[in-house]
């Protein structure tokens, strides 16, 4: 029976733990305990002061309470008009989850504070009446502890929400057959009777449709010591062809061939311009990929302050944001210069994919291709752009003073993706077919569904 207690005990503190780091994970542990600190000495000063008592003395009791209804009218309005009443039941980390995690820890500081306050005060004056004292709470003690039940019993529900709605996807999962497509491709596929599967949409590992060639070719200008020098490669091509899965081939091709080597490669493909709303955060996030990822050492804040300023300089959004930089008189070119000997010195060469730009909307796509041409150009970094030609086209064509030029400009090496074979698309498409007609043991003749596959590969 201890045992079980145990493992109950040991199962709910796993799911605690979990939904704490993925809170950290959205929101930094130090973003909110410097947020939760600043609250606590604010509210301190303002009990310190005595500001509510002389209001009160001032206004009186009824004026005051009247502008505190006013103010808590008013922010519950706000908030209602935010949507904040919505994210209770969201099975999700958001918005509430980090205000009432600020509200439930400020509250618990300013108590603990105050109460400490006032022992050294007690102890101090040497009083004779400590114990009635400490025990003696003002209504600001009072209303912190509320606060702070309040913060926890919507914690608590919101934990027992996401935990709940993890619970239920594990079991759907677990009920879900899926595969790959290069399992479906190869055979052996196990499906009980009666059972639906799932192809997942993940990109197949291996070169199902015979591109060797330019996977060869792509690795070989990857590792050759051209790209020693900086430079941008696309890979163009309509959505669906097959450009990520290429991609990872020569990721996989190029990690293999110089595994051992002295010379390290970094392979960066988890940054994703769909992610950032906020340009600024863009250009900086990029950047900070690229160091963080290249090893070399630097103070965070600082480094963050500088990545900022260069994003601020870039986008022309802070004519004096130079002067935060170093020295009063450094140059946006000395500045990228300091960055690009790290760089060198750290004797790696980085390859940063980039994917997903033919999602983006107009400006973000406009602003890639300007911060990577003309700003955070390194030497030992390549970049590996992937899109549609037609949509990037379309979007560098309406701005007259751009054109597609603009694009030839900043992509060194242009690939285009070829067309897939028609007769070898075919033949793996009619092979993953016939494979999962034995899985469900139908004697099904292939042959049949020409006319399906000819279609297919026309869409």
């Amino acid at each position: 029976m201890s045992n079980k207690n145990e493992e109950n005990s040991s199962e709910e503190h796993n799911k605690i733990e979990s939904y704490f780091t993925k809170k950290h994970k959205v929101y930094p542990l130090a973003q909110t305990l410097k947020l939760v600190v600043v609250i606590t000495a604010i509210a301190l000063f303002i009990d310190i002061q005595n500001y509510p008592s002389i209001l009160i003395d001032k206004f009186e009791v009824t004026t005051f309470g009247l502008a505190i209804v006013t103010v808590f009218v008013i922010i519950s309005i706000t908030a209602y008009e935010d949507g904040l009443h919505k994210q209770l039941t969201l099975p999700f980390i958001n918005r509430l989850d980090y205000l009432m995690a600020i509200c439930g820890e400020a509250g618990l500081l300013y108590l603990f504070s105050s109460w400490l306050i006032e022992v050294i005060g007690i102890t101090y004056n040497e009083s004779d009446s400590w114990s009635n004292e400490l025990l003696a709470w003002d209504y600001k003690s009072w209303i912190a502890l509320v606060v702070c039940a309040i913060s926890f019993i919507i914690l608590k529900k919101r934990y027992s929400i996401i935990t709940i709605n993890e619970q239920k996807q594990q079991s759907t999962n677990q009920n879900k057959i899926v595969y790959d497509f290069e399992k479906v491709y190869s055979g052996g596929l196990s499906i009980p009777k009666g059972q639906r599967f799932i192809i997942s949409d993940e990109e197949a590992p291996n070169d199902l449709f015979g591109r060797a060639r330019l996977i060869n070719h792509l690795e070989s200008l990857i590792a050759s010591g051209s790209a020693n020098d900086g430079c941008v490669i696309s890979l163009q091509g309509k959505w669906g062809a097959g450009k990520t899965t290429l991609v990872n081939n020569v990721k996989e091709k190029v990690m293999e061939s110089h595994d051992e080597s002295d010379e390290k490669i970094i392979w960066i493909d988890e940054f994703d311009p769909w992610n950032y709303k906020d340009e600024e955060a863009l250009v900086t996030s990029l950047l900070d990929a690229i160091i963080k990822r290249t090893g070399i050492h630097y103070q965070s804040s600082y480094f963050n302050k500088a990545a900022s300023t260069l994003a601020k300089l870039i986008l022309k959004t802070d004519s004096n944001a130079i002067d935060d930089i170093f020295r009063k008189d450094i140059t946006l070119k000395e500045f990228k210069k300091r960055i690009n000997d790290c760089l060198k010195d750290s004797n790696k060469k980085v390859v940063m994919v980039i994917d997903n730009l033919d999602r983006i909307d107009e400006e973000k796509l406009i602003l890639i291709f300007d911060v990577i041409g003309n700003h955070l150009k390194f030497d030992n970094v390549t970049y590996l752009l992937l899109f549609d030609h037609e949509r990037v086209g379309d979007v560098f064509e309406s701005r007259p003073h751009l054109g597609y030029e603009y694009v030839n400009k900043i992509i060194t090496i242009p690939i285009t993706l070829p067309k897939l074979d028609n007769t070898k698309a075919k033949e793996v498409y009619g092979t993953a077919l016939d494979n999962i007609f034995k899985a469900y043991n139908l004697d099904e003749n292939i042959g049949e569904y020409d006319a399906l596959l000819d279609t297919m590969l026309t869409l």
